[in-house]
């Protein structure tokens, strides 16, 4: 998978910040029921209020999932 992504905060009904990234992964489905994923987030802007932070302008995501 590659492609944007959007990332918004919502406290209260208001939208507090924002995050505009550009992501690459890959998944891999071992069974129908279970499958394995990693990707790689680079941030290209941000809207803040109060700052996030993220190491390098990145966001790394490994993990699992099972569907039902």
């Amino acid at each position: 998978m590659a492609g944007p992504k959007l990332d918004i905060l919502k406290i209260n009904s208001i939208i507090e910040e924002t995050a505009l990234f550009s992501t690459l992964g890959l998944q891999y489905n071992i069974t129908k029921e279970f499958s394995i994923e990693g990707r790689v987030n680079h941030m290209m802007s941000k809207k803040s209020s109060s700052p996030i932070i993220y190491r390098n302008n990145m966001k790394y995501k490994l993990g699992t999932r099972f569907k039902f």
